[in-house]
């Protein structure tokens, strides 16, 4: 039986929502909550802990993620050493928080037609790591910190911290893959 980490990271708290789809996860894994003051530096300290402690696979998510009880056994069940499940994106929902191989971002219509075929896991060229099953052994072979940020030179972001870690694989021989057939959600809050 695989050492799996489910895990995420918070400077302020995780959503109720995100907490229950955890525990209705099945599978057996042993489930973190590390406090951070970045999406960085959280996703440092996952990975951090998952080869001190001696993982073979972690789980990460994002603090407002929702898993479906299937989310992990699927994602498991691909053999993927790094594999993502897909959501929405926060400010455009037509579009999927996946990008394809020409470096484009996935219409929803196209991730739904994915999930359907007969070729729902499809290599990706990046994703969000709101829901990023990875390989602990190959993880340990990413120059570190693997997860950082990129600014330009007005020292705004230019490269998420998630665009910066999945640009490294291809320097390792890996590749990022999607599984189409299982999305996750995000919880969202509006002020009304």
């Amino acid at each position: 039986m695989k050492k799996i980490l489910v895990a995420t990271h918070t400077s302020r708290y995780v959503e109720n929502e995100t907490i229950q789809s955890v525990f209705d996860l099945r599978g057996d894994f042993d489930f973190r909550i590390f406090s951070s003051w970045g999406a960085d530096e959280g996703k440092n300290a996952i990975a951090r802990y998952a080869i001190e402690q001696g993982y073979e696979k972690v789980l990460f998510i994002d603090s407002d993620c929702v898993l479906n009880p299937d989310t992990l056994e699927k994602l498991l069940s691909r053999d993927k050493h790094f594999i993502v499940a897909w959501t929405l994106r926060r400010q455009n929902t037509t579009l999927a928080n996946i990008f394809g191989l020409d470096e484009k971002p996935i219409a929803r219509s196209d991730a739904e037609a994915f999930a359907n075929s007969d070729q729902p896991v499809r290599q990706v060229w990046t994703g969000g790591t709101h829901c990023l099953l990875a390989d602990v052994a190959t993880l340990k072979r990413i120059a570190r910190p693997w997860f950082k940020f990129a600014y330009d030179a007005n020292g705004n972001i230019s490269i998420s911290e998630d665009t910066g870690f999945f640009r490294n694989l291809p320097q390792i021989g890996e590749q990022l893959w999607c599984d189409f057939s299982e999305k996750v959600g995000h919880v969202t809050k509006e002020i009304l």
